[in-house]
């Protein structure tokens, strides 16, 4: 997560709630801090709010490395909360990093949608990539199925001589 959006999703977390009452959330944050993943992902899935939960759940496990957890969180989260900019960005930024392109580039729509001008001039880049990666994914897929095609015409082209050599040394002269 890059250093502004941590900052401003600690700031958002701690000044939801009084301090003497620390939700999931508040907890999660803190316990990550603290470099306690184990207990910052309990308080996070003991958030009672399921929007806060998703954020707290998504926060926790991408701090600590699990990219693919943290992504299934954040869509979760969407499920109950679509319109939710933290998730929605948090969710593109982990397709992105995980190079699932259409995901990304879904996500990022949907982000472009709830956002005003100015906060979506930062993300539109990200978009691009997600395109990119959609794009040369569908290359790739593209590259090797002419290779298949390939050794399959390569395949035939060595067989078929071959198997009118053996029928033609099969047979016998007159």
């Amino acid at each position: 997560m890059s250093g502004l959006a941590s900052l401003a999703f600690l700031a958002v977390a701690f000044a939801a709630v009084p301090q003497e009452q620390e939700n999931g959330l508040q907890a999660a944050v803190r316990l990550v801090g603290e470099e306690r993943y184990r207990a910052a992902l309990e308080a996070a899935r003991a958030e009672s709010q399921p929007l806060a939960r998703a954020q707290a759940e998504l926060y926790v496990l991408h701090q600590g490395g699990a990219l693919e957890e943290a992504l299934l969180a954040g869509l979760e989260g969407l499920e109950t909360s679509p319109e939710d900019p933290w998730l929605l960005e948090r969710s593109a930024y982990l397709a992105l990093s995980l190079n699932a392109g259409s995901l990304a580039e879904e996500l990022y729509l949907n982000l472009q949608q709830v956002t005003d001008e100015a906060s979506w001039d930062l993300h539109e880049p990200r978009l691009g990539e997600a395109r990119a990666i959609q794009e040369r994914r569908e290359a790739e897929a593209l590259a090797l199925t002419r290779a298949r095609l390939g050794v399959i015409a390569v395949l035939l082209a060595t067989l078929v001589p071959l198997l009118f050599w053996y029928r033609a040394s099969r047979v016998e002269p007159e």
